[in-house]
């Protein structure tokens, strides 16, 4: 019960997109889900974890029509993820991370993270948010945020068929075994 605005009712538009709104029956590849990002093919096997996670804002890509879903994670991306998964609250103040500037996509959400003890930094006033991830930072990250959220990290893992468990660092250890 939406009439058309004039500028869709033109000769032009019309010659243009021929369909109109009144005349289109769905087919069935209307239902198929379709993901913005181009370098995800529907046959992959996380096309719809994917599209879910964007869907639901927790990421937004390399760039509005890219993922690259074989790409790097930085600390800021997944700090900024886990701050969208919290519901991006509100920061009461700035960070002491002197290396993280105001107004990036992850200032507040670095923030945040060090507000509610998700990341302690590499210091007091470091936290190096363009450094790639590690298993052990990403560990610690999910450890931390699960304990902040009062979800189990009960969970102590036997590491002992890991061939690196020896280089473990000790403010990862708890995180690594629970993960």
């Amino acid at each position: 019960n939406h009439p058309p605005e004039d500028e869709y009712l033109t000769s032009a538009f019309k010659s243009a997109y021929p369909v109109s709104y009144y005349d289109y029956s769905p087919v069935s590849s209307d239902y198929e889900p379709v993901c913005q990002f181009r370098d995800v093919p529907q046959s992959s096997p996380y096309y719809y974890a994917v599209q879910d996670v964007a869907d639901r804002g927790l990421f937004n890509g390399y760039n509005k029509y890219t993922f690259q879903p074989n790409g790097t994670m930085t600390r800021a991306m997944l700090v900024a993820v886990l701050w969208r998964m919290a519901g991006q609250p509100s920061v009461s103040e700035d960070t002491s991370f002197t290396d993280v500037p105001k107004g990036r996509y992850y200032s507040e959400a670095v923030a945040w993270a060090a507000q509610n003890g998700i990341t302690t930094g590499y210091s007091a006033t470091e936290f190096r948010p363009d450094n790639l991830l590690n298993r052990q930072q990403l560990s610690t990250f999910l450890y931390r945020y699960a304990n902040h959220f009062g979800y189990s990290t009960a969970d102590y893992n036997d590491l002992s068929d890991y061939t690196d468990v020896d280089t473990i660092n000790d403010f990862a250890s708890d995180a690594m075994h629970w993960s």
